[in-house]
């Protein structure tokens, strides 16, 4: 006759076997972090275009410890060193209001940021620490922590970044929020208030980020010298999606803005990028940024093997609303056939693209708009202090009458008006046939013979 096992007796064979599982189980987690958070990693530098490299993993059986660097296609770097805290049980989530049964919780700091060298100080003097909590099917939460900063010319409050990565979906979404940033240097300054960015990134095989992000700012404001330009109630929404070719596009909006004492009521601009070649947008972005002081036939060059056959950019909306009046317009430039390898042969160039331009202002604005050009440009080459503002209102002037004699604008009820049609090399401008062949010659040759 069998003994019975009392309750008692098996209270105690739970009890031991609940105490061996904890014993075991923080080994056991160690070794599932090992496996698990470096591909974790690995797929987060990708989502950011980055190349990771492990520096050191060292295990134990309750906490592991990781050093690692992400390097960035500009060459920046970013070190960080963390601490891996073996699951199943962490009591410090309790405190957080969060279940404390996790396969582990990984605590961090940034240890060096080189190339970010406008922001520099801020990383590495106010120890950005930060917290991913990994639960048991790979995915993690994330909350990151960089304390306000005060130092020289740049000043900021406390940066709070909450996000979660998705191991099954292969997604990296999350919430950065900045209430105030200021930067000041010898001859500008800029200030930001209330910046918020939410985004959501997709694991992709092309060179770009893939997924969208929305940045707001309650105001946003930039000065140099006696300009200023201040925008209200910003908020710019991007989205890109990729296969072998880029498709981005962007709208913005400001439901306020002040612009060198002028004030505008509302801005909106809406813009797509579809169907460019990922690889070769991502070698020019590579390129030096004194791409564009170049000849303009260098220029075009350089820019041509983007637009392969069925590439587009669209400005689908340009508003402004202003006490000085509207402007709105619309563009599109597409190839419907290859285009040529070289920039030599423009009249092929002219064949494949087609480009479609419509563009209405109100006068005074058109002015002002012109003027503010004007003005920039002897600012750069004399003392600002010497310019006079009526020689730079009859510079405008004299400009905008020179555009309506040449056709290309036209001046009806007060408001400027540019249509642009160009087909297989056949263009009308203003309803008129013009030759664009002859023109793109022109400014080459100008171009050419100023610098």
């Amino acid at each position: 006759m069998s003994k019975k096992i009392s309750f008692f007796e098996m209270s105690l064979w739970m009890l031991a076997l609940l105490m061996l599982v904890l014993v075991i189980s923080p080994y056991a987690m160690g070794w599932l972090a090992k496996k698990q958070y470096p591909q974790m990693l690995r797929h987060l530098a990708h989502s950011v275009q980055a190349e990771l490299h492990i520096l050191q993993y060292q295990q134990s059986y309750f906490k592991s410890s990781i050093r690692y660097r992400m390097i960035f296609s500009n060459q920046q770097q970013l070190e960080f060193k963390e601490d891996i805290i073996h699951g199943p049980l962490y009591l410090g989530l309790i405190n957080q209001s969060q279940s404390p049964f996790v396969a582990a919780v990984v605590q961090g700091k940034l240890l060096q940021a080189k190339g970010f060298d406008e922001i520099k100080p801020w990383l590495q003097s106010s120890a950005l620490i930060y917290q991913h909590v990994m639960a048991y099917d790979g995915s993690a939460t994330t909350q990151a922590y960089l304390p306000a900063y005060q130092y020289e010319m740049l000043s900021t409050s406390a940066m709070q970044l909450q996000a979660r990565y998705s191991s099954s979906k292969q997604t990296f979404s999350g919430v950065v929020k900045l209430p105030s940033y200021y930067h000041k240097t010898d001859d500008a300054q800029l200030s930001v208030e209330n910046l918020e960015l939410s985004f959501m990134l997709h694991a992709s095989k092309g060179l770009f980020l893939e997924g969208d992000g929305l940045l707001s700012m309650q105001q946003f404001e930039y000065r140099r010298n006696h300009e200023q330009w201040l925008l209200q109630n910003l908020i710019i929404q991007l989205q890109n999606e990729q296969q072998e070719r880029l498709n981005l596009s962007a709208h913005i909006n400001v439901n306020e803005a002040f612009a060198l004492n002028e004030r505008f009521t509302s801005m909106q601009l809406n813009m797509r990028l579809s169907s460019v070649d990922a690889k070769t947008a991502q070698q020019l972005w590579r390129e030096p940024s004194d791409l564009f002081d170049k000849k303009i036939d260098v220029i075009i060059a350089a820019l041509l093997p983007i637009f392969h056959q069925g590439a587009k950019f669209e400005i689908m909306a340009l508003n402004l609303s202003s006490d000085l009046g509207g402007l709105d317009g619309r563009f599109a430039l597409s190839s419907e056939a290859a285009l040529p390898a070289s920039s030599a042969d423009p009249l092929s160039l002219l064949n494949a693209l087609n480009v479609s331009l419509m563009f209405s202002a109100e006068k005074k604005l058109m002015a002002q708009i012109i003027a503010w050009q004007f003005l920039s440009d002897a600012a750069m080459q004399a003392d600002k202090q010497k310019i006079k503002p009526v020689q730079i209102k009859q510079q405008a002037e004299q400009y905008l009458r020179a555009l309506v004699a040449d056709n290309w604008l036209s001046l009806s009820q007060q408001r400027y008006r540019c249509e642009l049609e160009m087909s297989q090399g056949q263009a009308k401008l203003n309803r008129q046939m013009f030759d664009p062949l002859a023109s793109i010659m022109s400014k080459i040759q100008s171009a050419t013979a100023v610098q």
